[in-house]
């Protein structure tokens, strides 16, 4: 139940997915027939080639750090059982299910738990303005944009993670964890 957190802290989540130039309600419907027509466990379309063993620094959609980048490739590599690449399209329709219903009108304002969720200013991979709208209708909600950051905002220079660390150990200053 939400009440179990004294607090929650979100880096960037899925509200609404960027769908690089093909309109919104396309991609749905595509990814509805997709899931349903027996094409569940394939890859969405495009996400084959993103192997992350194989997607150079310059395609990476994540981080614009370069040593974090290669650090991850470095771990996947000696455990490739981790590696995951992209959605398929079962996958992406159970997102889309979600998303929806995080969206509908007064979800958002029923969540109590004080809420501090940070936005990718950069983020090619969910809609930055999807998570700032969500962030504002949270009774208790607080929005952190980092106007550089791309989506794994963890995954960062040293300079944009101490954006992030500063206004995380403020507001876990406030809301310590219950005994």
């Amino acid at each position: 139940s939400p009440q179990a957190f004294s607090a929650a802290v979100m880096t960037a989540p899925m509200l609404r997915t960027r769908t690089r130039g093909w309109p919104g309600g396309l991609v749905r419907a595509m990814t509805f027939a997709h899931a349903h027509a027996g094409l569940g466990n394939a890859w969405v379309w495009g996400m084959e080639e993103r192997d992350p063993l194989r997607v150079p620094f310059s395609d990476n959609l994540v981080t614009s750090d370069r040593e974090r980048f290669a650090r991850n490739r470095a771990l996947v590599a000696e455990t490739p059982e981790i590696r995951l690449a992209g959605p398929t399209w079962r996958w992406l329709e159970a997102a889309y299910r979600s998303m929806a219903r995080l969206e509908a009108p007064g979800f958002a304002e029923t969540i109590t738990t004080p809420c501090l969720i940070f936005g990718a200013g950069r983020d090619r991979i969910v809609e930055t303005e999807a998570v700032r709208d969500f962030a504002r209708r949270l009774p208790n909600g607080r929005y952190v944009e980092i106007s550089e950051a791309e989506h794994e905002i963890l995954m960062e220079s040293d300079s944009i993670r101490a954006k992030f660390w500063s206004e995380f150990d403020d507001f876990a200053g406030v809301y310590k964890p219950r005994s």
